[in-house]
Formats: structure tokens, sequence, C-alpha cells
């Protein structure tokens, strides 16, 4: 049955080609958009939709992030989210929404093309190339009702595209693709903090390679990424005070790694949970989740550090390859930040899902198939947690608590493999 299933596989992969993986996604996303045009799909993601719609109306109307309005977000994620409409007055939610949601797929669709010339720049194997772009394909089915209702998708494009540039300028020694590179990856991280987990790598190996003169210019694009943000501070402080706020008092979300720990631990008597709605998400209410917070900032910055200086070791031993060591510490610290942070929604797997296409050019032997059932296991149970079952979660179904315990083991347990991968990246890859 298993070989029955390999070859199934193979030969899927031996007539794929990147159109048709593209001209799929867009039928599917365009078979979504009729049911979202007819109000068909209004459902748990509905919500989401319903905020950005309200973001369009704003910005379309003249007013200002921070200044005129609250936000939940960076200034600059408002503009991605409404911009393209902010000149068309009078279109209804369901209209926005199927836009919307077209809009974000071509983003992704978009990403995977880039992927394909990326992979093509850096001399990628043909067939491993194909083989991990499909495997992408896939992984967004779990994950494509996320990536239609939430923005993540734009971050996600920009930081993987970005990092894609990064390799090619490294590869080819072209500046202007660095400097792009670094550009798009700070933008993402403006929109999504976790850009700037990857940054540090960069600069790394920039100052390693005694490269200087990229290293003071990735600081200075960061500082101008981040002095873009500055006016709306400053002509909206208090706003501003009131994202900070509500960034910070969040408590532990019933997804993340820690809640799993409460809630079983409630199922055997030893602490009572509640379940309350805060901050836009369901969230774990004890006398034990207010240190969780700082255990969580200080788990992430000691995770992080620890994959700096593995990066720093191998660097060190001047044999590594740095092509594949940069994809797999990347696609760990990400993992490592998803797992210890105390807020786990499930769009944050389309961060690195577009950092997968890249594990083409790590030789990974006979673990490939361990990765990739790795990777598509935890793709499932996320889709299953939510938005399929959500709402046994919330009613603290045992099941479901077992199954997000298992995803969330599964987020560690590959970035454990991908940091002992890093190990073996000094043995050239075969591409």
């Amino acid at each position: 049955m298993k070989e029955k299933f390999c070859k199934f596989i193979l030969r899927i992969t031996d007539n794929f080609s990147s159109k048709r993986l593209i001209l799929f996604i867009l039928g599917l996303t365009f078979v979504f958009c009729v049911l979202t045009v007819t109000g068909t799909t209004t459902g748990i993601w509905g919500w989401e939709h319903t905020l950005y719609y309200r973001i369009y109306g704003q910005i379309s109307s003249g007013q200002i992030p921070y200044v005129d309005f609250f936000i939940e977000y960076p200034p600059l994620a408002v503009y991605f989210i409404s911009l393209p409409w902010a000149f068309f007055t009078g279109i209804t939610q369901n209209w926005f929404a199927t836009l919307y949601s077209f809009y974000a797929m071509v983003w992704f669709a978009s990403a995977l093309i880039g992927m394909k010339w990326i992979l093509r720049k850096l001399n990628a194997n043909v067939d491993k190339s194909k083989q991990w772009i499909f495997f992408t394909g896939i992984l967004m089915l779990p994950v494509f009702i996320l990536i239609v209702a939430r923005y993540d998708i734009f971050p996600a494009v920009l930081c993987a595209i970005g990092f894609g540039l990064y390799l090619v300028s490294v590869r080819n020694k072209n500046r202007l693709f660095f400097a792009v590179a670094i550009l798009l990856i700070s933008i993402s991280a403006v929109l999504k903090l976790y850009g700037f987990l990857i940054l540090p790598l960069i600069f790394l190996n920039e100052f390693f390679d005694k490269k200087y003169l990229n290293s003071v210019i990735t600081f200075l694009i960061i500082i101008f990424c981040i002095g873009v943000n500055i006016p709306f501070v400053l002509n909206g402080q208090d706003r501003f005070n009131e994202f900070l706020k509500y960034q910070t008092q969040r408590d532990v979300q019933v997804e993340s790694s820690y809640s799993t720990v409460f809630l079983l631990a409630e199922k055997i008597g030893i602490a009572k949970t509640d379940l309350e709605i805060q901050y836009g998400a369901l969230e774990i209410v004890n006398n034990y989740t207010n240190p969780v917070g700082k255990i969580s900032q200080a788990a992430i910055i000691l995770s992080s550090v620890g994959i700096y200086c593995i990066f720093i070791f191998l660097k060190l031993k001047r044999k590594v390859n740095i092509q594949s060591t940069l994809i797999l510490l990347s696609i760990s610290v990400v993992l490592a930040f998803i797992f210890f942070n105390k807020v786990f929604s499930p769009q944050y797997l389309v961060w690195i899902l577009l950092f997968i296409p890249l594990l083409a050019l790590v030789d990974f032997g006979k673990k490939k198939k361990r990765i990739q059932i790795a990777f598509l296991i935890l793709f499932i149970l996320t889709f299953l947690i939510f938005p399929c079952f959500y709402d046994l979660l919330s009613k603290k179904n045992l099941l479901l608590e077992i199954m997000l315990l298992a995803r969330n083991l599964l987020v560690l347990i590959i970035g454990i493999m991908l940091l002992v991968q890093s190990f073996y990246a000094n043995r050239p890859a075969k591409i």
C-alpha cells in the first residue's frame, strides 16, 4: 500500500507543472469567491473580513490609522488590507470579501512563481524543485481559508521572497538583489514581527564574511522601515498606547503550547481553568497565566539566541553549506517563535508555508519523507483544530486537547529536526 501511494505521488509530480498548480489555485479561489459573493461562506472566518471591510471604509473616507481610529495591527498593515479598494466607493461587504480573497490568493500564486524563479537562479535540481513546490501547494489546502481571510499572507510573501532573493544575492554577489531582499524582509517585519528574527542571521552572515557595507545597509534599511511608522505613532500616541496594551496584556491563547498544559492539568484535577474571549481570541484564564507572558518572552529570546549561536558555530567551521544552513535555521527560528509564543493563531503556519519550496536546496537524503510527513500532519491537525472543530476546543473536549498537544509538539519536533539537519549542512547539497 505504501509503495503504491509513493508511486501515485511520484506520477503526479512527474506530470506537475507550475502553470497547472497556479490554475488549480486560482480555480479554487474562484469557487470560493463565487460562494463568498453570494454570502454562502460567511462563517467563523467572516469576522476578519468584517473587520477589514470596516478598515476599508475608514481609509477610503480619508481617515488615518492611530490618528483617527484604533487598530490592532501596525499602521502599514492597514494599507495592505485596504489600499487596493480605497478608490472604489459603495462596495458591499460580500463583494469586498470576494475581491480581498482573490487579491490574497494572487499574492500566494505570485509567490510560488517567484519561488520557482529563485530556485532556478540558485541552480536547484529541477525535479526536487517541482516536488517541493507541489508539496507547498498541497500544504496550502488546509490553510486556504486562513490565506484568504487573514492578512498574514502579505508579510509571508514579502519575507519568503525577500529571503530567497538574499540567497540569490549571496550566490551571485549582487548588491542590488541584496538591498531589495533586505527591504522586503524589513517591510514584512514591521507588518509581523517574526521577520525581525530572520534579519540577525543575515546580518551575522554578512558580518562574518567581512561584508561590512552590507551590514550597514541592512541596519539602515531596517531603521528606515521602522521610521515609516513613526509619524503614525507621534500623531496618535494615545491609540498607539492602546495598541501596545492590546499586544502586551493578552492572556495565554487557547491554542498556544502553554494552554495545553493548563487544559490537561485541569483534566487531572491540578488547576481550574476558564476560557474567555478576550482581545479577539479565546484565552486561558486562571491564577497561573500571568507569569507565562514573561516566561514566553524569555523562552523566545533564549531559543532565538541559541539558534544564532548555532549559526555562528557552523559559520566559524568555514566548511558550512551557507545556503542550506540559512534556510534550515530561518525556518527553525520562526518555528521556535511560534512554539514559545503565548499566542499561537493558526494563520502563523502561513509564515513558514512559502519557505518550504526552498527546502529543495537542502539534501535531506532519506529524511526527506519524514520531514514532509511531519509538515503534512502539522497542517492537517491545524485545519482540524481550526476551523473544523474549534467549538469543541472551546468546550474543553479531551480529544481536541490531545490533538492540540500533538500539533504543538510537532512544531517543536520539526524545528529540532531542521536544527539537527543544519549540522549536516557542511556536506554539499545534491543540486
